[in-house]
């Protein structure tokens, strides 16, 4: 949804909806109010998403919410700020709420980007190549989770962190030669780690290397990638 209201390609029907449910959950006095983030909270993850959307467009949220909707969604996007996550790929969410608050002009706290990003880099095992976690697996969250987040923070937070954004696109670039190689022709990928699983998201890596720019591939190249990997997924049975 959020990448297509850049575009304005979604109708206002449909937007407006999207928010009416946004704006109840979000409403502590709302019966359909989602409640704040606790201790290792599948609502952390939630809310990665809303950072983003507010980072790429925040305009059309203050289109569709009050002002009073907008303060209750910060205060629930805040809660994750307090809460004990994962010591793995999760430190990301915060990264991604916090990116949110600053590029939609709201107030953010820049420490807590440097403690998740510090916790982040001691999983950075050199190559490209993270673990998920302090001695956890190499497997698909490097591709779907770590490095996907790290190129939507660095195409976005360019010009805010600039030092840590050429980092991470470095590391990406690193992971990609190396991450081609487990795509055959057809467009299947090497099933591995404890993520093998998870349908079409083998390849969301090649969608954040499109979004950020990524020159280790050219464009046609991604597309390919893309495309041949979900024409594979579409063809088993479900």
């Amino acid at each position: 949804l959020f990448p297509a209201l850049v575009d304005n390609n979604t109708q206002p029907e449909v937007c407006a909806e999207i928010f009416r449910t946004l704006a109840q959950g979000t409403d502590p006095e709302h019966p359909h109010y989602w409640g704040k983030a606790t201790d290792v909270d599948q609502r952390c993850v939630e809310m990665a998403v809303f950072g983003v959307g507010l980072a790429i467009a925040g305009k059309t949220f203050r289109r569709y919410l009050s002002d009073s909707e907008q303060h209750n969604l910060y205060q629930w996007l805040s809660s994750i700020r307090d809460v004990q996550l994962p010591q793995n790929n999760w430190s990301f969410f915060p990264v991604m709420v916090e990116m949110g608050l600053c590029l939609s002009g709201q107030p953010w706290q820049p420490e807590i980007i440097e403690r998740h990003f510090a916790r982040l880099d001691s999983f950075y095992l050199g190559d490209g190549w993270y673990s998920d976690g302090l001695q956890r697996p190499r497997d698909y969250y490097n591709a779907m989770a770590l490095h996907f987040y790290g190129l939507i923070y660095a195409q976005l937070m360019a010009s805010v962190d600039p030092e840590r954004c050429a980092i991470l696109r470095q590391r990406a670039a690193l992971f990609a030669a190396d991450f081609i190689y487990y795509f055959d022709a057809e467009g299947a990928a090497i099933p591995f780690g404890r993520s093998m699983t998870y349908r079409f998201a083998q390849a969301a890596f090649w969608s954040a290397a499109a979004f950020a720019g990524l020159e280790t591939c050219s464009p046609g190249v991604l597309k390919g990638l893309i495309f041949r990997h979900l024409r594979h997924w579409f063809q088993q049975d479900i």
